[in-house]
C-alpha cells in the first residue's frame, strides 16, 4: 500500500495561481526529482504556508498524496534556507529563475533528482553571495548551465571538431552549430553558426577542472564573460529544445 504522506528535501522551482486563492508549485528533490503539489490556500491573507512557500526556498517538505486522484498536497514545509538576497536583485533573481525553469521543463533531466539538487542547492548558495555583483552572477550562472548540459549527457566536446573529429587547439576559435549543438572548426564556420573565442573554451574548461565554488571565481574578461553567455544561452536552449519563457522575457537582465 502506497504511503500517504511522505516528507522530502525540496526546492521550490515554479509557483502557478490556481483558483483565487490556491496555487501549484514544481518542486526539485532529491529522492523523486521535480514534483508538482497543491498549496491550499497558499495566496490567501491567512494561509498557513503564506511567506515560507516563496521561490528558491530550500527545506524540508511535507506531502500527502492522494493515491486515487493521483494529487499531491503540500502540508508543511520546513525552510531552512530563503534567498533572500536574490530577491532583491533582479539579475541574480532571473538567473535563478532560468535555471528553475530549466530543471522544471527537463524534469531534472529526467534523473532520479539527486545530483541535479546537488547542483542547484550550491548554485544557489554562490548567487545569494554574489547577488548585486552583475559579472559574478553571470558566471555563476554559466557555469552552472555548462554542468547542466553534462549532466542532460548535451554537453558540448571542447576538445574536437564534430565534423572531423580532429583535436582543436586551444588558441582556436570554436564555432557553435545549433543545427545539432555540435563545436565544429573554422573550415565548417556557416551561417548563424555562434562564435566562441578561445576564451570562452579555456574557462569552461578550466570550470571542468574544479569545485564548483572555485571554479565561479575564475578570472575572466568582460569580453569572455559576454560571448561564454551568448553560446551558454543558445546552448541551454537547444537542449531543451521548447522556448524557455525566460529567456523570451528578461533575456536582456541575464
Amino acid at each position: 500500500m502506497m504511503n500517504r504522506n511522505s516528507q522530502h528535501s525540496a526546492i521550490i522551482l515554479r509557483i502557478s495561481p490556481l483558483g483565487e486563492i490556491h496555487a501549484t508549485v514544481d518542486l526539485l528533490t532529491p529522492d523523486r526529482g521535480v514534483v508538482r503539489a497543491i498549496v491550499y490556500g497558499l495566496r490567501s491573507r491567512r494561509g498557513s504556508l503564506r511567506g515560507r512557500v516563496v521561490p528558491f526556498a530550500r527545506g524540508t517538505l511535507y506531502l500527502y498524496t492522494d493515491p486515487r486522484r493521483e494529487e499531491s498536497k503540500v502540508v508543511d514545509f520546513d525552510v531552512h534556507r530563503y534567498a533572500a538576497a536574490m530577491q532583491q536583485d533582479l539579475t541574480a533573481f532571473y538567473h535563478g529563475t532560468l535555471w528553475a525553469e530549466v530543471v522544471w521543463r527537463t524534469l531534472a533531466s529526467g534523473d532520479g533528482g539527486e545530483p541535479v539538487f546537488a547542483l542547484m542547492s550550491e548554485g544557489l548558495d554562490l548567487l545569494e553571495e554574489s547577488a548585486t555583483v552583475p559579472a559574478r552572477t553571470q558566471l555563476i550562472s554559466m557555469i552552472l548551465l555548462w554542468r547542466y548540459l553534462a549532466i542532460m549527457g548535451l554537453q558540448p566536446d571542447l576538445r574536437h571538431c564534430e565534423r572531423s573529429s580532429r583535436s582543436l587547439a586551444a588558441e582556436e576559435t570554436r564555432f557553435y552549430d545549433r543545427r545539432d549543438g555540435a563545436l565544429v572548426g573554422e573550415e565548417w564556420v556557416g551561417k548563424a553558426m555562434i562564435e566562441l573565442p578561445p576564451g570562452v573554451a579555456r574557462l569552461l574548461a578550466a570550470s571542468d577542472r574544479y569545485p564548483l565554488t572555485r571554479a565561479a571565481a575564475l578570472p575572466v574578461t568582460e569580453a569572455t564573460l559576454r560571448a561564454t553567455r551568448a553560446f551558454m544561452l543558445a546552448a541551454i536552449q537547444d537542449a531543451v529544445e521548447v522556448p524557455l519563457n525566460t529567456l523570451r522575457t528578461v533575456a536582456g537582465y541575464l
